[in-house]
C-alpha cells in the first residue's frame, strides 16, 4: 500500500513537470519574443556631415558661412520603452548628431508599436507627439523573416520598401541583409519644414548663387529665371536616402547600419521641383564598439530563447515522462 502511494506521488510529480514545461514553452517563451518593457539602449555611429545650411549665418547675411561642409560627426541613437499595455508599447527615440566641438542637432520621436511586429499602431495614449504612421518605425521584429518589409519615412510621411537582399555572416554572426533606397521626394514632415527657411529674398538668392557650388549651366539657368520669380522666393525641400541593415534574425537586433540621407532646397517651376542645393547631407555607419555590443546582446538573447524555449522544457518533459512511467510501475507492481 505504501509503495502504491509513493507511485501515485511520483506520477503526480511527473505530470507537474510536464505541465510546467508546456507553460514555459507555450506561454512564457512567447512573451519573451516581443519588444521588452525595459528597453534602454544606445547605439553609436560615425561618419561625415558633407553639407548643412547654417540658418544663423543666412539670417545675418554671413554668406561665406551659410553652409557648413565636410565635418566629421558622431551620431547616437537612444531608445527607451516608456509604457506598455499588453501587446502594445510606447517607445521614445532621441537622435543626436555631434561635431568635433559641439552638438549639431537633436531630434526626438515617439512611436506606438505592436510589440510582436514592431510595426506602428494607432496611439493608445493621450501623447500628442505620436502621429499616425505605418510599417516598421523603430527596429526589425524578433524573428525577422527573409522577405521585404515596409518602413516609415518621416520626412516624406509615407512608407518605403525594405528589400531583403541575402543572408550573410557579419562580425562573426549570421545576419539577414536588407536595403532601402528612396528617390528624392518632397518633404512633408511639419517638424522638419519648421526648421528650414520657407522662403528667401530674391536679392539674397541672387548673391548666394555663387556660394551654392552649382554647375555653371545651373547657375546660368537660375540667373535667367530669377526676374520672373516672386520676392521673397518660396522654397520647397526634397528628401532622399539609402540605407543597408545587417539584422540578426532570431532577435531582430540591428548589428550594423550604413546610411546616407540628403535634404535639398528646390524651386517650384509649375508642377516641377528644380533642385538647388543640399541643405543637409550626411552619411554614417555603426561604430566597431557598438557592433560588438550588438553582437553580444544578440547572442545573449538567442541563448536565453534557446535555453527556455527548447533545452529546459524538453529536459522537464523527459524527466516528467520517466517519473510518470516509474510511478505507474510502482502503482501496478504485484507482490511476489
Amino acid at each position: 500500500m505504501k509503495g502504491k502511494r509513493i507511485g501515485i506521488a511520483v506520477v503526480a510529480l511527473g505530470m507537474v513537470l510536464i505541465i510546467v514545461a508546456l507553460v514555459v514553452k507555450l506561454a512564457i517563451v512567447p512573451s519573451m519574443k516581443q519588444w521588452p518593457d525595459d528597453v534602454d539602449e544606445t547605439r553609436y555611429y560615425e561618419g561625415a556631415l558633407h553639407t548643412m545650411l547654417n540658418a544663423q549665418a543666412l539670417a545675418s547675411m554671413d554668406l561665406p558661412n551659410v553652409f557648413v561642409r565636410d565635418v566629421p560627426v558622431d551620431v547616437s541613437r537612444h531608445y527607451t520603452t516608456e509604457e506598455t499595455d499588453g501587446k502594445k508599447a510606447i517607445v521614445k527615440e532621441v537622435i543626436v548628431v555631434s561635431g568635433p566641438e559641439a552638438e549639431i542637432l537633436t531630434s526626438e520621436s515617439w512611436y506606438a508599436i505592436d510589440r510582436k511586429t514592431t510595426e506602428s499602431i494607432p496611439d493608445f495614449t493621450d501623447n500628442p507627439d505620436i502621429p499616425d504612421r505605418e510599417g516598421l518605425v523603430i527596429n526589425f521584429p524578433i524573428g525577422t523573416k527573409k522577405h521585404d518589409y515596409q518602413r516609415w519615412v518621416a520626412d516624406l510621411q509615407a512608407t518605403a520598401p525594405l528589400t531583403y537582399l541575402r543572408e550573410e555572416k557579419s562580425n562573426g554572426i549570421e545576419t539577414y541583409v536588407f536595403e532601402s533606397v528612396v528617390s528624392p521626394g518632397e518633404i512633408k514632415d511639419p517638424k522638419v519644414l519648421a526648421a528650414l527657411p520657407p522662403a528667401i529674398p530674391k536679392n539674397l538668392l541672387s548673391v548666394m548663387a555663387s556660394a551654392l557650388n552649382l554647375p555653371e549651366a545651373k547657375k546660368a539657368a537660375l540667373t535667367a529665371v530669377l526676374p520672373s520669380l516672386p520676392d521673397p522666393v518660396p522654397l520647397r525641400y526634397t528628401y532622399e536616402y539609402k540605407a543597408t541593415y545587417w539584422i540578426e534574425p532570431t532577435t531582430g537586433m540591428n548589428i550594423d547600419v550604413e546610411r546616407s540621407e540628403t535634404r535639398s532646397a528646390a524651386l517650384a517651376m509649375g508642377e516641377t521641383l528644380v533642385p538647388l542645393t543640399p541643405v543637409f547631407d550626411i552619411e554614417y555607419q555603426t561604430t566597431e564598439a557598438s557592433i560588438a555590443e550588438g553582437v553580444d546582446d544578440a547572442k545573449e538573447i538567442k541563448d536565453a530563447l534557446s535555453l527556455w524555449g527548447s533545452t529546459v522544457p524538453y529536459i522537464m518533459i523527459a524527466v516528467g515522462a520517466v517519473l510518470g512511467i516509474a510511478g505507474l510501475m510502482m502503482v501496478f507492481r504485484r507482490k511476489a
